[in-house]
């Protein structure tokens, strides 16, 4: 199975609807920012086939406004390299003790981080960067959040 984590061009964030089995559903872009001249685009991830297919069908992807940053196996052990060259699988540079599969957003990854390491809600204001820095500090692995496996 294929986790495809893409990324914005030029874009902060980006709501996109999808349409998966006959249903209407709503993907989300998160953790651009930007800092002084530099954007860094917001990113989703999915190893979901048919959510794939439609944002590569997107008029955003066409357009290059979506574009595909990395392609992971899923099912790779920790030691081999993903196709794009890179030296680990996305999210394993983190310390996980406990992972947290499923969480997609920062706001569910805060929650978790509050409610199961006793995180406080203070020193998780801030951008993404914060949090995911907080949850490797904790211990606390989410794989399938585009923002922490950047």
């Amino acid at each position: 199975m294929k986790n495809k984590i893409y990324s914005l061009k030029g874009l902060i964030a980006l709501s996109l609807p999808v349409r998966v089995e006959g249903k209407e559903k709503r993907i989300y872009f998160e953790g651009g920012s930007l800092q002084g001249n530099f954007l860094r685009g917001g990113t989703f991830a999915s190893d979901d086939e048919e959510i794939q297919k439609q944002v590569e069908q997107s008029a955003y992807f066409k357009k290059g406004i979506i574009f595909l940053k990395q392609t992971v196996d899923k099912a790779m052990d920790e030691g081999e390299k993903p196709a794009d060259g890179n030296e680990k699988p996305a999210g394993a540079g983190a310390n996980t003790g406990k992972s947290f599969p499923g969480v997609t957003n920062a706001q569910k990854a805060k929650e978790i981080l509050i409610a199961e390491f006793g995180v406080k809600e203070d020193d998780l204001d801030g951008p993404n960067e914060v949090i995911v820095s907080a949850a490797k500090k904790a211990g606390a692995g989410f794989p399938d959040w585009a923002a922490f496996n950047v």
